[in-house]
């Protein structure tokens, strides 16, 4: 299988909304995903649910101990396959085209990362508020530089 995006879902203990955010992660269209939920040490029954669902792009990474939401990206991370990877919390959902278009504005702009904008809907998905991606400017000064080339 191709994968074009790995998408790292950390979770714990949330399993009730959990299933929204796989669900729209691997309903992603015009890109090939793989989602990796990394299981922070849950007590439900995320491991049975995450094998349950049958789908073969979805991988479980599960912490035996808890050790926090930063450790899980990480080892979602580290079990990526694809070039590009996406962060989506379990309480959150995205567009059908979400990953598509951005990774076309990659291409155009020949960027090596991207972000977005965010949008807040309610159970029904009406459009409760949001706004726009922070400026570049913004975004850079938060990030540290790259190293100089050897």
């Amino acid at each position: 299988m191709t994968v074009d995006v790995t998408v790292v879902i950390p979770t714990c203990g949330r399993l009730d909304m959990l299933s929204c955010s796989v669900g729209a992660a691997l309903g992603q269209q015009g890109v090939e995903v793989e989602v990796v939920v990394v299981d922070d040490a849950s007590e439900d029954d995320t491991a049975s649910w995450a094998a349950a669902v049958g789908d073969p792009r979805l991988r479980l990474v599960r912490h035996a101990s808890r050790q926090g939401v930063g450790a899980a990206r990480n080892s979602g991370i580290a079990a990526a396959r694809g070039p590009w990877v996406a962060f989506l919390d379990d309480d959150d959902v995205w567009a059908p085209d979400k990953v598509n278009r951005q990774l076309a504005a990659a291409a155009e702009s020949g960027c090596r990362w991207i972000y977005t904008g965010e949008v807040h809907v309610d159970e029904q998905l009406r459009l409760l508020g949001g706004g726009p991606p922070l400026g570049k400017n913004v975004v850079l000064v938060a990030t540290r530089p790259e190293p100089a080339p050897a």
